[in-house]
């Protein structure tokens, strides 16, 4: 009786204490003076800008007490490189893992964390490409000459469909996580490119949750009950969304733990 009470009552308890974390996190807090701002996605890798450019390279910059400049900011190309060399049938989609959805249904952001917990990444000086066809000129090359600097410790799911509409959840888990020097990669569906929160597109997830776009929390005011997003169209583009509207077009999120 005792065991099977416990499984009941265990996420509840979770719950309650995940709360009263968040109540001991500033209201307010930004990653923002960590995140780097050198360069701006070029091409359809949203999925590796967002996990290596910018997750990255503000979580190592936090962690380390230095600023996300080129010599501490990751390369998204050397990501996105080694991806379009392996091609999707050698990387494993983490949301098939875990859920047990179709083996041929693969994502391009799974494909990344696979790629950084596997083969690892690369500082932005030491392979520099950003365009597409630069990065696959360059790649084959590069990859043999450029071993990489970092390998991601664990990859854990922070959004799942079983929470993915929950929004006092998913503030309460943004806050503990972003307070504690993690930023948010968040699989959305998105409207179109501006920087601010016009992008985002009402999603209807009748069904199941989908994306199409790939961007990252940094920062949360919890009395506003606002997100602060980057968003991968220009050097700056950072911005206050709603929380309410934000959790309307999300489906998955996930955090990076480094060594």
């Amino acid at each position: 009786m005792i065991p099977t009470l416990k499984r009941l009552f265990l996420p509840a308890i979770l719950l309650v204490n995940l709360s009263a974390f968040a109540q001991t996190t500033p209201a307010v807090f930004s990653l923002e003076s960590f995140t780097p701002k050198i360069t701006v996605q070029d091409g359809a890798n949203c999925f590796a800008y967002a996990s290596v450019y910018v997750t990255l390279s503000t979580q190592y910059a936090f962690q380390n007490h230095v600023m996300a400049d080129s010599s501490h900011a990751f390369s998204f190309g050397y990501t996105d490189g080694i991806i379009a060399h392996l091609g999707p049938d050698a990387v494993k989609r983490l949301a098939w893992q875990t859920y047990g959805g179709n083996i041929n249904d693969y994502g391009n952001l799974d494909n990344a964390l696979y790629i950084l917990q596997t083969y690892g990444a690369c500082f932005f000086n030491r392979f520099p490409y950003t365009k597409e066809a630069v990065i696959n000129a360059h790649f084959s090359t590069a990859l043999m000459q450029t071993p990489p600097d970092i390998k991601i410790k664990k990859i854990r799911e922070i959004v799942t469909p079983a929470v993915y509409k929950m929004a006092d959840t998913i503030l309460n888990r943004v806050r503990m996580e972003v307070a504690g020097g993690h930023p948010v990669i968040c699989a959305i569906k998105e409207k179109t490119g501006f920087c601010d929160e016009r992008f985002i597109k009402p999603a209807n997830w009748s069904i199941a949750p989908a994306s199409n776009h790939i961007v990252t929390i940094v920062g949360y005011d919890a009395t506003a009950r606002t997100l602060r997003i980057k968003n991968n169209f220009s050097e700056d583009c950072v911005f206050s969304v709603p929380l309410d509207k934000f959790c309307a077009v999300l489906s998955w999120a996930y955090v990076l733990d480094l060594p």
